[in-house]
């Protein structure tokens, strides 16, 4: 895995790496990233997206700005609120300030975009990304998979806000930092992905659709996350046991 790799991006190493390695078996365990990006990728150049991401925009960024005194000292102030905001984390008073302070920011969105007719979803750019882009890279994969008689395990990977789990304590702490809007995306592009995978299950005879997002965590009390997304050894245990089965 590449942090901050879509489905775009993961065919084209895959077009090296297929050929390559000729594997038996492929497993695409995605979801997470398109779900984050698909706003942002279905407004830029395509041709130009497939090669960047967010990690290296977000790079790019801290190094321009570094070149001047203005932007040096805003990084400054960022990094040290990061760094303080870690080390308070652990103080349950903190940690209600900061849920009592999104709790009222959110509202106060809520209230802009009410008032100027915004959809904070954004269904139309939902539609344009995974009709032209995922549905594309998705195809391609497999038929880069077709060509060397690859069989390929397609799944979602289980995230945060569409899974069903019941969270611990500190997981709880987790999903709390997730905003409206990012708990919405996700539920789109997701619900997306399931009827794509339905409506392709019986066409390709290498390819095994696979959803993990929804009830893999069902009835596990203990915590599986590390963050949003990522999983411990535990949350990585239980997927890999379903994919296996």
């Amino acid at each position: 895995g590449v942090p901050g790799y879509y489905s775009e991006q993961i065919f084209l190493q895959l077009i090296y790496k297929l050929k390559n390695y000729n594997p038996d078996l492929l497993i695409l365990h995605h979801g997470w990233n398109d779900s984050q990006y698909f706003g942002s990728l279905s407004k830029l150049n395509k041709n130009i997206e497939l090669f960047i991401n967010r990690e290296h925009i977000k790079i790019n960024y801290i190094v321009e700005s570094s070149y001047s005194f203005l932007g040096s000292f805003k990084l400054f102030i960022h990094g040290t609120f990061r760094s303080l905001n870690s080390g308070l984390n652990k103080f349950a008073t903190h940690y209600y300030i900061r849920r009592s302070i999104k709790k009222i920011t959110e509202q106060f969105n809520s209230i802009i975009n009410k008032k100027e007719n915004l959809n904070t979803s954004n269904v139309y750019d939902l539609n344009e990304y995974f009709e032209k882009r995922y549905k594309n890279a998705l195809r391609n994969i497999i038929a880069t998979s077709k060509e060397i008689n690859t069989k390929i395990i397609i799944s979602t990977e289980p995230i945060m806000g569409i899974d069903n789990k019941i969270y611990s304590k500190q997981e709880e702490k987790i999903f709390q930092t997730l905003t409206k809007k990012q708990i919405d995306d996700r539920k789109l592009f997701y619900n997306k992905m399931k009827m794509y995978f339905k409506s392709e299950k019986e066409k390709h005879d290498n390819v095994c659709f696979n959803d993990l997002s929804n009830n893999i965590f069902k009835d596990i009390s203990q915590t599986t996350y590390v963050d949003s997304g990522h999983l411990n050894d535990l949350g990585t245990q239980l997927v890999s046991k379903k994919l296996i089965n």
